[in-house]
């Protein structure tokens, strides 16, 4: 088993929907915290994307990731299989071993077990 941290560990010095801080935790900080704690798995939720980090911030993050020894881990909201591949592919080259997801539909839905099987 490896430790790790995430976005949701810091979700409220990070922010989401309805509880922005005024000084937000960026993808370097929660890297710094995982350093800092001697942990070696960090992942990204949908409250701090990775996917979305402009290219520079990305960049960062992937170089402080292979520098510290730090495992990346992706995390998503959704089942469209679209947009399912695409971060695939995005998390495949980021290094990333893991792709989670919360089984949401659009409006915030959760789908039933019959609709996730049929997506």
């Amino acid at each position: 088993m490896k430790l790790g941290i995430g976005t949701y560990t810091y979700m409220w010095s990070i922010g989401f929907a309805g509880a922005a801080p005024d000084a937000p935790m960026r993808a370097m900080g929660l890297l710094e915290k995982a350093r800092e704690l001697g942990v070696r798995v960090v992942q990204f939720g949908p409250n701090l994307p990775l996917y979305e980090l402009p290219a520079g911030e990305l960049d960062e993050v992937l170089a402080a990731c292979r520098e510290w020894g730090l495992e990346l881990e992706v995390g998503m909201r959704g089942v469209e299989t679209a947009r399912l591949l695409r971060l695939l592919e995005f998390t495949a080259g980021c290094g990333a071993r893991l792709l989670r997801t919360v089984p949401e539909l659009e409006g915030g839905r959760f789908p039933s077990r019959g609709e996730l099987v049929g997506v």
